[in-house]
């Protein structure tokens, strides 16, 4: 799992590649998928396969809400790749 700081950067570095108009909506998608720890929301209400299809994202807070689930993706795929035994 990726922490705060780090999904914000990610969403930093694509706001261009997904035209973010509000800056404060966005980080507040990027960051609100992993709320769940404090509210106990099932994980499958905040990260699936729906997330990812284009008319998901329709707002900033859930352009960046997408950029969170494509960096939890990206880091577990490199995860994998660099340490194949514990997370195979």
């Amino acid at each position: 799992m990726s922490l705060e700081a780090t999904h914000i950067r990610f969403a930093l570095d694509l706001k261009e590649k997904y035209q973010v108009q509000d800056i404060e909506k966005y980080v507040s998608g990027t960051i609100y998928p992993d709320s769940r720890y404090v509210t106990k929301i099932d994980r499958e209400l905040t990260h699936n396969e729906d997330i990812l299809k284009p008319e998901f994202a329709k707002d900033d807070f859930k352009k960046g809400w997408q950029v969170h689930q494509i960096c939890d993706l990206m880091q577990n795929k490199m995860k994998k790749r660099a340490l194949p035994e514990p997370f195979s």
